[in-house]
């Protein structure tokens, strides 16, 4: 069996790539053909490959890669591709599923990368993403009777593989055809017996069933498996035509593989169909390691981050009086000010609402990425409210709010994030008369910007957040020294100069849209 596409130079093997390798030549591989993604992995994948003579490879920019490059890269591929066991230009191609890079680029470099491969003899391996129409519009244009493509991990419908078919393309199937909701099975059905090959593009897009762990090449019999009961064939008759295709599509001579030792094939795992919940999207993208680059540039290294953070409060109270205006008492304080006391007995009043805008806040964040959706971030932000001071002479309110929220990812393969998030707060306010802590809830909705860089993930976004306190200040008293408002010793009924006092009933809510710029490390 030949594994015609399979990314194991990624991190995800790393840590037991040789027991990996040794199963995969134990289950009857024969051959491993390595596609490149971007430039800066391209060293790693040459070790990869160079460190057994059954593992070949491509060179190429994948179509989420070529906004990060410049037309000197086209310069770099075409000195590579005449390397020793480069057998293909590739990964390339069109994904209009993400937002990676914008359309005509892609083309651009789709088109560029297409020509280097025919000027050298070598095939190309089409990545293509919901890009069917311009995928095909570039390979009808730039065949020539000298080009030869195999659209990897083919996805598409039966006009899509009959156009694909007439220009001379070759197809190839993964585990996504092993799913329960796939749409595929007429496409295997209808493909020749000579133009299809088998993949397992390691470590996704595990087949049943292996589904939810990391995929690799020795699971490739499933595939021949899957596609032998389809077209009612032997599987060893899928093994043999599909060995034969990918020898002769990548020219793997007799002479390069003369080291393999070729071994019955074994049988495979009986398929268990029982996975009532798959989704249109996971036909495309793993439950387990996802989408290729999404993973490994974005997912992966969001795990721990930490952060700053920035924006304005809103404070909004909603105050029931509780008091009846002494104005022998307050010194001229207005009736509506919502810090007055008196000793005098409690008369409800009408409900009003104060709002300080626009005080400036800062704090720090922490975040924890539960799973590529849930991330658990806890958060500090500080303000001052000093519009008592300014209107009554009163001193500032001190206000720390302390957050712990769930933000939910809606879209975590993407270069931008959409983020509904609810959680819990704890405000702490001293007004220079008393410190009051109290609880509540927060709810809100963020964007966030994932920009990759060599030291690990930058990740700015913007957050809207309400804190919503439970409670009120009912039935809250303080100790006053009289002296404190008139200046001289007040005394009544010959008590002392010293009173307790009742304050209104307030319900508080934080308004706090902030930026926030979170670091997440290479680890």
């Amino acid at each position: 069996m030949i594994d015609s596409h399979a990314h194991i130079d990624t991190k995800a093997f790393d840590e037991d790539r040789d027991a990996m390798l040794e199963r995969a030549w134990a289950a009857g591989l024969t051959a491993i053909i390595v596609p490149d993604i971007e430039p800066p992995r391209r060293p790693h994948l040459k070790q990869v490959v160079d460190s057994d003579p059954r593992i070949f490879r491509g060179v190429g920019v994948h179509p989420h890669h070529v906004g990060e490059i410049t037309e000197a890269e086209l310069d770099v591929i075409e000195a590579q591709c005449t390397e020793s066991k480069v057998v293909a230009i590739g990964e390339i191609g069109l994904d209009y599923y993400y937002d990676f890079c914008p359309p005509d680029v892609q083309k651009s470099y789709f088109r560029a990368q297409i020509r280097i491969a025919k000027r050298h003899g070598l095939p190309v391996i089409v990545h293509n993403r919901e890009s069917d129409a311009d995928v095909l519009d570039i390979l009808e244009d730039e065949q020539d009777g000298t080009l030869q493509g195999v659209l990897h991990c083919f996805s598409s419908g039966l006009d899509t593989l009959e156009r694909a078919l007439s220009i001379g393309m070759h197809v190839s199937f993964t585990g996504n055809i092993t799913f329960k909701r796939s749409t595929l099975d007429d496409v295997v059905k209808a493909v020749p017996e000579d133009r299809f090959m088998i993949e397992t593009d390691s470590p996704y897009i595990t087949p049943v069933p292996h589904r939810g762990t990391r995929n690799e090449p020795a699971h490739v019999g499933l595939i021949a498996h899957k596609i032998a009961e389809l077209k009612q064939m032997d599987m060893e008759h899928v093994i043999a035509l599909t060995s034969a295709t990918a020898k002769r599509f990548f020219s793997l001579t007799l002479a390069m593989i003369a080291l393999v030792t070729i071994s019955v094939a074994q049988p495979a795992v009986p398929i268990e169909d029982d996975y009532p919940d798959d989704r249109d999207w996971e036909i495309a993208l793993d439950n387990y390691y996802a989408d290729s680059v999404a993973y490994e540039k974005w997912i992966r290294p969001r795990t721990i981050g930490f952060g700053i953070s920035y924006g304005t409060n809103t404070v909004v109270e909603l105050q029931q009086f509780m008091q009846r205006y002494d104005p022998t008492f307050v010194q001229g304080l207005s009736p509506t000010d919502p810090r007055r006391w008196t000793n005098y007995e409690r008369d409800a009043g009408p409900e009003r609402s104060f709002s300080f805008e626009g005080l400036s806040t800062f704090g720090a964040t922490l975040t924890y990425a539960l799973s590529s959706r849930f991330v658990v971030e806890g958060t500090w932000m500080y303000s001052e409210n000093t519009g008592p001071a300014e209107d009554y002479g009163l001193d500032p309110i001190t206000i720390n709010v302390i957050e712990l929220t769930t933000l939910y990812n809606l879209n975590p393969y993407s270069k931008v994030n959409f983020l509904p998030q609810i959680g819990a707060t704890v405000a702490m306010t001293d007004d220079g008369i008393t410190p009051t802590t109290k609880f509540g809830i927060n709810g809100g909705l963020g964007i966030g910007i994932n920009i990759p860089t060599e030291f690990g993930l930058i990740y700015p976004g913007f957050n809207v957040r309400f804190n919503f306190m439970l409670g009120t200040d009912e039935d809250r008293t303080v100790t006053k020294y009289n002296s404190d408002v008139t200046g001289e010793p007040y005394q009544q009924d010959g008590n002392p100069s010293v009173t307790s006092v009742d304050l209104a009933d307030v319900n508080t809510i934080y308004s706090i849209p902030r930026l926030t710029v979170i670091f997440y490390p290479n680890f």
